[in-house]
């Protein structure tokens, strides 16, 4: 019999989940300690907490879904109660059987295992790149247009089959968000969103049609992004050497995850947490 039980989590485990967040060591923005971010996942996934007889928070984790897939955000367990299985349950009570599964994995052995036992195979790095966008040029003939996340959404749809709507909803709504569409001539060739608070500010999110130039739009939505910004990147991207020749530097990177291994998209600018 466990001493401590995982259950479904409400909006009155908003201190619980921030308490874990902040002795996993994370920041305030977009984790478990920006009560934002939570409710999103609330309103839009799949949260689990773990609580001990006490009452104390042990862990949480979450899920959203990405189209047909589900996306694992968030998997934490406080230093202490780690490798009693705490994870695990988590685990099991958020990522649904069956359906295709992802998540971006953190750097430790312990995570990388977990997963790998739940059928997901590690396939490509997210480089997380900072730099200076002041430094990028615009291609010619490219431009950057201001938007309401609606319709930002909706160029997503049309160019990738992937409702995001709820996400642009939430994306916007942080610190010095905004979503925007860039034109590549006169035809709208991808769509985004950038913000972010502290070190998170940046490009967080760009989706791009597949035969357009991924290096133009990745180049030409970072424009618009004041200094210093983050973008996340698959290492594979055609743009990755173009940053780094500008000055970017890598500073971290994740692990793609998943229970459909595929090579890495590279069409598009990644959100560690919602994808």
């Amino acid at each position: 019999m466990h001493e401590w039980t995982v259950r479904a989590a409400i909006l009155a485990d908003l201190a619980g989940i921030a308490r874990v967040a902040g002795l996993s060591g994370l920041g305030r923005h977009e984790t478990g300690a920006d009560p934002d971010y939570v409710r999103h996942l609330l309103a839009h996934g799949r949260l689990a907490v773990a609580e001990a007889a006490t009452g104390e928070m042990l862990g949480y984790a979450a899920t959203i879904p990405v189209g047909d897939r589900t996306m694992l955000t968030d998997a934490f367990v406080v230093p202490g109660r780690q490798g009693a299985g705490v994870g695990g349950a988590l685990l099991d009570e958020v990522l649904a059987p069956g359906a295709p599964r992802m998540t971006f994995s953190s750097q430790d052995p312990r995570a990388i295992a977990a997963y790998s036992r739940r059928g997901l195979s590690a396939t490509w790095p997210l480089l997380y790149l900072r730099g200076n966008p002041g430094k990028l040029a615009t291609p010619a003939g490219w431009s950057v247009e201001a938007t309401d996340p609606a319709r930002a959404a909706l160029t997503e749809r049309q160019l990738t089959g992937t409702d995001r709507s709820a996400d642009y909803e939430y994306w916007s709504n942080r610190p010095d968000g905004a979503a925007f569409v860039v034109r590549a001539a006169d035809d709208v060739v991808a769509a985004g969103c950038l913000g972010g608070g502290g070190d998170e500010f940046g490009l967080t999110h760009l989706r791009c049609a597949p035969e357009a130039d991924a290096t133009g739009a990745v180049v030409t939505a970072l424009t618009s992004v004041r200094s210093p910004a983050l973008v996340c990147l698959p290492a594979t991207h055609a743009a990755v050497s173009h940053l780094l020749e500008a000055g970017f530097a890598i500073t971290d990177f994740d692990l793609f995850m998943t229970t459909e291994p595929a090579p890495a998209p590279g069409h598009g600018v990644f959100s560690p947490g919602l994808y």
